[in-house]
């Protein structure tokens, strides 16, 4: 592909209209590249931000229809091969979950655009609490695109399962991701093992590494259903 904006534009527009997942290797300028994927307030925007980072601070009023915030608690999240071929079913939102967003023990003061998973999850228990949120958002009826999930991050969970467990817990959410015709970007060390990056990448439709550049950030962008990828662009 030729390394020009125009080109990538095309590429995007595309992506947005099918629903698409992205993996963002983490770089300083990889917060202008989530700013940019969470799209601009001009626009109307229903955000998702699962962050497995803990200890968010909850306040404020946020409206429930066009924002969600998930906290996957505590590390060395875990999973069983029940607990990933429970998900499954997930992916075409065809099942009810079997337990409520609000998980924590004062329900009746948890903001509804919020929910903590409970203290070492298992994937399915997360992929549950994604799901919740998105169907949320669905009862909305947006247009493609207009979901933004970020997923902040993926480091605790490459630490703490095996490769092939991660590999099916992103085969399902980004799937479910998909239904909603929404737009997911999952954060990822750019230090993370390369053999573990080989692997993670063709689960997603693209990869964006980013840069510091002479006149700012850069970015580069692999799509994996073609192979192609673009030049070091300028992230703007």
């Amino acid at each position: 592909m030729e390394g020009n904006p125009t080109a990538l534009e095309r590429q995007l527009q595309s992506l947005k209209r099918r629903g698409s997942n992205l993996l963002v290797l983490a770089d300083p300028a990889a917060d202008r590249a989530c700013q940019r994927l969470l799209g601009s307030d001009a626009e109307l925007r229903r955000r998702l931000l699962v962050t497995t980072h803990g200890n968010e601070v909850v306040s404020g009023s946020r409206d429930p229809a066009t924002f969600g915030l998930c906290e996957v608690a505590g590390s060395g999240t875990r999973t069983t091969l029940a607990d990933t071929a429970e998900t499954e079913s997930l992916a075409d939102g065809a099942v009810e979950p079997r337990q409520s967003v609000v998980t924590t023990a004062e329900a009746d003061a948890t903001p509804d655009w919020f929910s903590r998973t409970p203290t070492d999850p298992s994937l399915a228990t997360v992929a549950r609490h994604l799901h919740n949120h998105l169907s949320r958002f669905e009862a909305a009826d947006p247009d493609a695109g207009e979901v933004r999930v970020c997923f902040d991050s993926l480091d605790p969970l490459v630490d703490d399962v095996s490769p092939a467990q991660l590999a099916r817990f992103l085969r399902v959410v980004t799937a479910r991701i998909k239904v909603t015709n929404a737009i997911g970007h999952f954060h990822l060390a750019a230090s993370v093992d390369e053999e573990i990056r080989e692997k993670l990448g063709p689960l997603f439709d693209a990869t964006i590494e980013t840069r510091p550049g002479r006149t700012g950030p850069q970015q580069r962008w692999t799509l994996h259903r073609t192979g192609l990828q673009t030049d070091w662009l300028q992230l703007d």
